[in-house]
Order: structure tokens, then sequence, then C-alpha cells
């Protein structure tokens, strides 16, 4: 089982998009000790969208996630 159930990362991706509330708000209000895990969250959901936030070692992509995410890389300050 996971650690965060796939609605509480869909929560906390849209409060982060809907509200602009920043990284550190939202690791303080939810109780994470950095920011690391909500940043990989918000970009896991700008790749490849809901999807992005499920868990599975199995998970398949669609070759336009796959564009999607060299793109996102090449045109922003995103790590690999």
């Amino acid at each position: 089982m996971t650690k965060y159930t796939f609605e509480f990362k869909l929560k906390i991706v849209k409060e982060y998009l809907d509200k602009r509330t920043g990284y550190h708000s939202l690791s303080k209000k939810y109780g994470f000790k950095d920011t690391q895990q909500i940043r990989r969250w918000i970009f896991a959901y700008e790749i490849a969208g809901v999807e992005g936030l499920k868990t599975g070692k199995n998970r398949a992509y669609s070759t336009e996630v796959k564009l999607n995410a060299v793109n996102l890389y090449l045109t922003s300050n995103w790590s690999a």
C-alpha cells in the first residue's frame, strides 16, 4: 500500500494550481519536512495529468505523454 492516496496527492496539486499556494506553505500545512515530494507530484501532474499521480510498477505511458515530458524537460528548469 502506498503512503499517500491518489486523492490526497490530487488535492495538494489542485491546491497548488488553483490557489497558487507555494510549495513551502503546502509543506507546512500538510506536515512535510521539505518541498521535494510536493514538487514531484506537481511535475508528474504537469507531464501526465492525473495518471502521473497514480502508483504502479507497470504503468504504461502513451507516446504523447512521453514527448510532453521530453519537451517540458527541454524548455524548463525541471530536472530529469
